[in-house]
C-alpha cells in the first residue's frame, strides 16, 4: 500500500475536516457554504477533459428543464438512476446506508439526490457531491438538489475537489458511492487508497461503473477509446467541434472486471457482492453466449462477449424474479451495461 503520509502532503494549507465539521455542517443548514473547496490542483483544472467538459455544461444548464440537463450531460434522467437503486436494495445487492457519505465525480448529484429520496428511515445525515467540474460545483448540484429533495437539498454538499484528493480525515465518513465516474480515474489504485482512508471501520464503497469481461483483449478496448466522436455530436453536447476529439482526449478509460477488483483489493477493500447490470435483452447477446459455451467465439471473431449469466437472467426478468443468489445479470432501466461492486473497509485490530 502507498505511503498515505507522502499524499497528504498537499493538504499543507487546507485543513482537514473532521467527522465533527461534517456533523455540524449537515445538522446546521443555514450555516452551510456554497461549496467545499478541496484544493483542486491546476493540472487537474487545467486539463482538457475538465476544461472541455466546462464548456459543455456551462451551456446545458441554459436549459430549465432537470432531465434535459442530465441528458445533455450524457446521464441517465433522475427517475432512472433512483430506478436502479430501488433494483439493488430491493434484490439486497446494496445495504442500507447510514451517516456522512461521498459522491464520487457526482456531476450534478443524481445519485446522490435519488439515495437521499429512498431514504425512507431518514439515516443519512448528508452527502458531499465531489466534483471537479466547477460550473456542476457552483450551480448544477444545487440545482439538482433543490429539484429533487425541496427541503432536504441541504443534505447535498457540493465539493470542488477530484475523487484521488479528499480533504476529509481518515475513518471520517461512513459510505462512498460512485456511478460511472471512476473510470474517467488515468489510474483507478489513487482513488481506491483514498476512499480507504476517509472511510470508518466497517463502511461500504459502492461503485456503479462500467467494466468488461477478462476475455475482452486490451487492442479491442483501445479501439473504443481512439473513436473519435462527430462534428454533430460535439456541437450537439455543447463540446468544442473545432478540431478532432476522441473518447480518450475526454478522459475516459476502458477497465475489466480483474482491474476494478486489483484496485479495490490493492487498496485494502474485502469484496461484498459484485453483479452486472443489463439494459434490454436482444437475440444478439443470446446468440454470443451460446457461441461462447461452444467455444465458437474466437472462430466467429466475437470481440466483446455477453456476461455468463444472461440466460438466467432474462428467464429471472420475465418472471419477476430478483436474487442476490441465484442471477449475476440484472435486467434495469439503465440504457448502458454495468457493474455493481459492493466492497467493504475491514481493517483487523
Amino acid at each position: 500500500m502507498l505511503n498515505l503520509n507522502k499524499s497528504l502532503a498537499i493538504w499543507e494549507e487546507i485543513r482537514l475536516k473532521s467527522r465533527s465539521d461534517l456533523e455540524n455542517l449537515f445538522k446546521f443548514p443555514v450555516s452551510q457554504p456554497n461549496y467545499l473547496d478541496f484544493n483542486l490542483s491546476e493540472e487537474i483544472s487545467n486539463s482538457k477533459p475538465i476544461q472541455s467538459r466546462e464548456i459543455a455544461t456551462k451551456e446545458s444548464f441554459r436549459e430549465s428543464d432537470l432531465e434535459k440537463i442530465a441528458g445533455q450531460e450524457g446521464s441517465p434522467s433522475f427517475k432512472i438512476i433512483k430506478s436502479v437503486l430501488k433494483l439493488l436494495f430491493e434484490a439486497n445487492i446494496i445495504p442500507e446506508l447510514s451517516g456522512i457519505g461521498v459522491e464520487l465525480g457526482s456531476g450534478i448529484g443524481l445519485l446522490s439526490a435519488s439515495l437521499i429520496d429512498l431514504d425512507e428511515n431518514k439515516k443519512i445525515e448528508g452527502i458531499l457531491a465531489l466534483e471537479a467540474g466547477f460550473p456542476f460545483v457552483e450551480t448544477g448540484i444545487k440545482l439538482a438538489s433543490e429539484i429533487t429533495l425541496g427541503v432536504n437539498s441541504h443534505k447535498i454538499l457540493p465539493s470542488y475537489g477530484s475523487f484521488d484528493k479528499i480533504a476529509v480525515e481518515k475513518n471520517a465518513i461512513d459510505f462512498i458511492i460512485q456511478i460511472e465516474a471512476l473510470h474517467h480515474a488515468d489510474n483507478l489504485l489513487p482513488p481506491m487508497l483514498e476512499a480507504h482512508r476517509v472511510l470508518k471501520n466497517g463502511g461500504y464503497f459502492i461503485s456503479i461503473d462500467r467494466s468488461w469481461p477478462d476475455g475482452v483483449k486490451r487492442q479491442v478496448l483501445d479501439e473504443l477509446l481512439d473513436h473519435h466522436y462527430s462534428k454533430e455530436w460535439l456541437d450537439a453536447k455543447g463540446f468544442p467541434s473545432n478540431e478532432p476529439f476522441s473518447r480518450r482526449g475526454n478522459g475516459e478509460h476502458e477497465y475489466t472486471d480483474a482491474e476494478w477488483n486489483f484496485a479495490f483489493e490493492k487498496a485494502g477493500f474485502k469484496c461484498k457482492v459484485i453483479r452486472h447490470l443489463h439494459p434490454k435483452f436482444h437475440t444478439k447477446h443470446f446468440i454470443k453466449r451460446l457461441l461462447s459455451l461452444f467455444k465458437l467465439n474466437k472462430l466467429v471473431k466475437i470481440k466483446i462477449p455477453s456476461r455468463t449469466g444472461i440466460f438466467r437472467g432474462a428467464l429471472f426478468s420475465l418472471v419477476g424474479f430478483k436474487s442476490l443468489y441465484f442471477g449475476n445479470v440484472i435486467k434495469s432501466e439503465h440504457p448502458r451495461p454495468l457493474t455493481v461492486s459492493v466492497y467493504q473497509k475491514i481493517e483487523s485490530e
